[in-house]
């Protein structure tokens, strides 16, 4: 039945729209004293148009709830994880809050899984409501920028899964190394992205894992190269300086991994260096942390990287952490840190803990290595 446009039709006017944005209530008694002295052509009409907003009204909330629900999805991925936190700046103002309350602020050592405020979640009913005056574009809109926090995610496990693949006290296969080196430029790309993902990333321990890759001889220089861009990426945006306080695990983690309260006074080269020396070799059985077991730290980065057996690999890395460690030093047009010549020099992040120390053997046989070849 189609709509006659002739038909001149009389709204009553309590069913005129007004200012008020929601639809207000008409009785049944009221209803029926308007429809009264309509005739049957024009109850029709009525009839028809009243049921062709029914089904438009019920499309789009089908519509709209399929964005709730691919909303609620993909936070639910980072949620169950404890990762949701780092989801707030993406999402509009409104949102972010309420992700907030959703989110501990206990400290590092509690339960990673622990709950927000007043045991609140994110059921669907949660959701709904949190959405109730958005559109399923708005919503649309608000999933994807989650995307790459999901991308980051699925991208870091299946590192994992590729790096300990078959028998972990053996070397990577060569066969798998381009596979390693293509999801280290991956996370890396996605680390430099912004400082949530990187943030992210860090709450995932990839700090330790990229560091145990480089540690344990069991990839190639390809892959300890990419890994080390990976850190450099991780650790550039100094979480441990300026993190939030739903970010207390990275500051943590980050703080830990410069060592920035190592007591120095405890400190025994001698065996550091024998520790640092034995590092090769070891297989992949130290990638994943164990419970309980400290986490490889900047001094084994940097100290694996300036002991590896081959001049030219050690040559590389080296000059590779000189010119990261000078990007604090020069200004943003020369590829550096700082906006202008007022702007402050950050402290150097290799100059805490053991990596003072640690790296003054390796650069002095470096140096003299430098002497002898210009002789």
């Amino acid at each position: 039945m189609q709509a006659d446009s002739s038909v001149k039709f009389q709204v009553p006017e309590a069913l005129k729209p007004t200012r008020n944005a929601k639809d207000t209530r008409v009785t049944l008694v009221d209803l029926s004293n308007f429809l009264t002295d309509l005739s049957t052509a024009d109850l029709e009409d009525v009839k028809w148009f009243a049921e062709s907003v029914v089904k438009v009204e019920s499309e789009l909330r089908l519509v709209w709830k399929k964005a709730v629900q691919r909303w609620r999805g993909r936070v639910a991925c980072l949620y169950n994880r404890n990762l949701h936190r780092y989801l707030l700046t993406s999402q509009p103002e409104r949102v972010s809050r309420w992700l907030l309350l959703r989110t501990s602020m206990d400290e590092v050592n509690k339960d990673d899984a622990s709950i927000g405020l007043l045991g609140l979640g994110i059921s669907q009913q949660e959701v709904e409501v949190l959405f109730t005056d958005e559109t399923a574009d708005d919503i649309n809109r608000c999933s994807d920028k989650i995307e790459p926090f999901l991308t980051a995610l699925e991208v870091r496990d299946r590192l994992t899964e590729v790096c300990l693949k078959g028998d972990q006290s053996q070397r990577c296969p060569h066969d798998v190394d381009p596979k390693v080196v293509e999801l280290l430029i991956k996370l890396t790309e996605l680390a430099e992205r912004c400082r949530e993902l990187a943030c992210m990333l860090i709450h995932e321990d990839t700090l330790h894992f990229a560091t145990a890759m480089v540690r344990s001889g069991a990839f190639s220089q390809a892959v300890t190269s990419d890994a080390s861009k990976l850190i450099m990426a991780l650790i550039g945006y100094r979480v441990h300086e300026n993190a939030r306080d739903y970010e207390k695990l990275c500051r943590q983690r980050v703080a830990d991994y410069l060592e920035i309260n190592f007591d120095l006074a405890s400190f025994n080269l001698e065996a550091a260096r024998v520790h640092l020396h034995n590092s090769d070799g070891r297989g992949r059985h130290g990638l994943v942390r164990q419970a309980n077991s400290p986490a490889d730290t900047v001094a084994e980065w940097v100290g694996s990287l300036l002991t590896r057996c081959v001049d030219f690999d050690r040559g590389e890395m080296l000059d590779a952490l000189i010119k990261y460690d000078e990007r604090r030093i020069l200004l943003d047009g020369e590829g550096g840190d700082r906006k202008d010549e007022n702007y402050p020099v950050a402290v150097s992040l290799f100059s805490f803990g053991r990596t003072i120390v640690e790296t003054t053997i390796p650069a002095q046989r470096e140096r003299c290595t430098l002497q002898l070849l210009k002789r």
